[in-house]
């Protein structure tokens, strides 16, 4: 009997020990953001700052202090609605007025005048070749550094209504639109995927892989799941698996296969995140910690903590065993990522270790300042990096080909 009472006392203290791992932190005005209301969203770019597209102008963490962009500054204009960083570190974002780049110094802006097709831009996405791609309601239109170039319904889209972009390891686009579910491009043909193959709604608001490398897009009624590569539907998840609601804002995966997804019913003014760890789903609103019902997307920090966007300013969610490396200015960078095979590092790794999603050991190298990565195949894999100092910094890199 005491052995029982004294595995229970353990395992009451081991899941307090877990719910308390679980932390909740606001960042708004009072703390340095430029505007409470982040309707651009937010992006990470490789030294692990954290950039904040508001109604406002521009926010940028470095796990110290806030510095904030205006129109001033360079902006096209100060009204955010979406935001990104390429596999060159550069910060776009797209306004009303066309999309403005941030090099690390000064802000360039491309207009239809340049070439895009339409100058109020809703989504933002880099490939690993370092073209970025832009959504809009006239289609998509793709910058290479050089030259743009225009798809939609004039050359095969089925609809110009672009709501989300998303590019994975093969390089693969898919694009989700307002009406016509997803179109998925490889470069060369187009393929569209739609309630006639099985998808749950026509409106696809997001569009993530998960770790097993299925496509999740995201619905007004819950989340799709599809095969890319057998072309065989899943079971939809919906709030009778445990989503918080079925309206999808935004999905994310951690290095570490976690899925966490962000929703929000406008008309019931609520909504919530929820997160899956391969059996159960957990749910978190304003009770648990949240800022605001309004929850609009979402991003994974390179140390997995989770960064929300809402109506009143950016909650962070922590969840881990241990305390993650800060973010701070003398972080080495790990680039470019996505990569086609050559890692690079701003300063030397004591000692790098690759691993797969399944936690395979792949790769390891010593006192290097790259990793030559070309012999994995194409997907994601978290890499370890031990600092001469000790600090230990992990990145999710994707190898593309």
């Amino acid at each position: 009997m005491k052995n029982t009472r004294l595995f229970f006392l353990l395992s009451c203290l081991f899941l307090s020990g877990m719910l308390k791992a679980q932390t909740f932190t606001t960042f708004t005005t009072t703390e340095g953001l430029s505007d409470d209301f982040i309707y651009g969203g937010i992006a990470v770019d490789q030294n692990n700052h954290i950039w904040a597209g508001t109604s406002y102008g521009v926010s940028k963490f470095d796990g110290a202090s806030w510095t904030n962009y205006f129109m001033a500054d360079g902006l096209a204009d100060d009204f955010i609605r979406c935001i990104a960083v390429d596999a060159s570190n550069n910060v776009w974002v797209g306004t009303d007025v066309g999309v403005s780049r941030f090099n690390g110094t000064s802000w360039t802006t491309y207009t239809t005048a340049d070439g895009l097709v339409d100058n109020t831009v809703y989504a933002i996405a880099g490939d690993f070749t370092g073209a970025v791609w832009f959504g809009t309601m006239y289609g998509v239109s793709k910058f290479d550094g050089t030259e743009w170039f225009t798809y939609n319904t004039s050359n095969g889209f089925p609809s110009d209504l672009i709501s989300t972009i998303f590019v994975d390891c093969s390089g693969k686009k898919y694009f989700g639109t307002l009406d016509s579910g997803f179109i998925i491009y490889d470069g060369s043909t187009y393929e569209v995927i739609d309630t006639a193959d099985g998808l749950a709604d026509q409106s696809v608001k997001a569009i993530m892989k998960d770790q097993s490398g299925y496509i999740l897009a995201g619905t007004l009624y819950g989340i799709s799941r599809f095969d890319g590569a057998s072309y065989q539907w899943q079971n939809d998840i919906t709030s009778t698996d445990g989503l918080y609601h079925n309206v999808i804002m935004d999905i994310d995966v951690t290095s570490t296969g976690v899925i966490w997804v962000s929703t929000f019913v406008d008309y019931l003014v609520d909504g919530g995140m929820s997160w899956f760890n391969g059996s159960t789903w957990t749910s978190y609103n304003t009770a648990d910690g949240m800022s605001d019902p309004q929850i609009i997307k979402t991003a994974v920090d390179y140390d997995d903590n989770i960064w929300v966007a809402t109506g009143t300013g950016i909650t962070k969610i922590s969840d881990y065993t241990g305390s993650p490396l800060t973010a701070t200015k003398e972080m080495p960078v790990v680039y470019p990522n996505p990569s086609a095979g050559a890692i690079y590092f701003s300063k030397t790794a004591a000692s790098v270790t690759v691993f797969d999603m399944s936690g395979r050991c792949v790769f390891s190298c010593n006192n290097a300042m790259s990793a030559d990565l070309s012999e994995l195949n194409p997907g994601y894999y978290t890499l370890k990096l031990t600092e001469e100092n000790g600090n230990i910094v992990n990145r999710k890199i994707c190898i593309a080909k």
